[in-house]
């Protein structure tokens, strides 16, 4: 008898758009996902196609979730990414793709995806991250989540300062924790319950702190001190 995932029991149709070159990975795809009752509501051989296809798509009809692989003709997935990112903002993105390379993952992450994935994960991973990124979680496997911290370690721009995290104040360290979630600084001010110049104030000490110039690198400093697990 085959096992019937937790995600069978979800009700709300739930639907996605499809940006892959290989027509038999393609059609694979849209042929997994519709039997677990994902609507594809797009399908695309490359960005400049995809593009192309939304312009005649309704706002009703735009798909909640984008999963896209990176090498493909004409526009490749970095490019359809930042195509989304900017029209888009709101988009929510997977990469699924055979490409592993810490630069590309990296890349990808500063992008604003939600989740990356390789093409050898197994059905039940897939509609995982597809169910977490919905629910507006990210969604990295461990295998991904090495490959970040590599690239953290051997990166000029992150490496750890001599202060530690058991070093920061407890403000700095909630803020750190907040600011590795979807939240935007001014809602991460919010929740402080301080002004958003502060926020600025605690940002700014703990790039100084932790030798980091951006907040992906906050991330993959809370990533490597296990502050939180990302595919939680």
């Amino acid at each position: 008898m085959r096992k019937i995932p937790i995600f069978d029991c979800v009700k709300d149709v739930l639907t996605v758009a499809i940006i892959e070159d290989h027509n038999l990975v393609r059609l694979g795809l849209e042929k997994l996902l519709r039997a677990y009752e994902i609507d594809v509501a797009l399908s695309a051989a490359n960005g400049a196609e995809m593009i192309e296809k939304l312009k005649v798509t309704k706002k009703s009809d735009f798909p909640q979730i984008f999963i896209i692989d990176i090498v493909m003709p004409v526009m490749d997935g970095f490019e359809t990414v930042l195509w989304l990112t900017k029209n888009h903002p709101e988009t929510k993105i997977i990469v699924l793709t055979m490409q592993n390379s810490p630069a590309g993952v990296t890349r990808m992450i500063k992008l604003g995806v939600k989740s990356y994935l390789l093409k050898d994960i197994e059905p039940d991973e897939l509609l995982k991250a597809i169910h977490d990124v919905k629910d507006n979680k990210f969604y990295f496997p461990s295998e991904i989540t090495e490959i970040l911290i590599s690239a953290y370690r051997n990166s000029d721009q992150s490496s750890l300062s001599s202060v530690q995290i058991s070093d920061l104040t407890e403000r700095e360290f909630q803020f750190l924790k907040l600011a590795c979630s979807e939240l935007t600084y001014s809602e991460i001010a919010g929740k402080m319950q301080v002004s958003e110049r502060t926020i600025d104030g605690f940002r700014n000490a703990l790039f100084g702190k932790l030798g980091v110039k951006s907040r992906v690198g906050l991330a993959l400093v809370a990533i490597k001190q296990k502050l939180f697990i990302l595919n939680d």
